[in-house]
């Protein structure tokens, strides 16, 4: 992308694409956090899978203020 304000300043892929290190380190902290984030849903879904109805809302009790 051309810029108006100076022509050293103008954005290239070579300036715009992440060094080999980043690439690197983001990978291996994917390989680690997604195994990990996958199995937090499966175990959400395994403990909430199983829908509520109107019948499992306790009743509300009154009760007389006391004074």
């Amino acid at each position: 992308m051309p810029t108006s304000l100076s022509d050293g300043l103008s954005l290239t892929t070579s300036n715009a694409s992440s060094t080999h290190y980043t690439l690197k380190v983001m990978t291996i902290v994917a390989v680690f956090f997604t195994p990990i984030v996958l199995c937090y849903q499966a175990w959400t879904y395994w403990v909430f899978r199983k829908r509520i109805s109107v019948h499992h809302i306790p009743t509300e009790r009154l009760e007389a203020p006391v004074g």
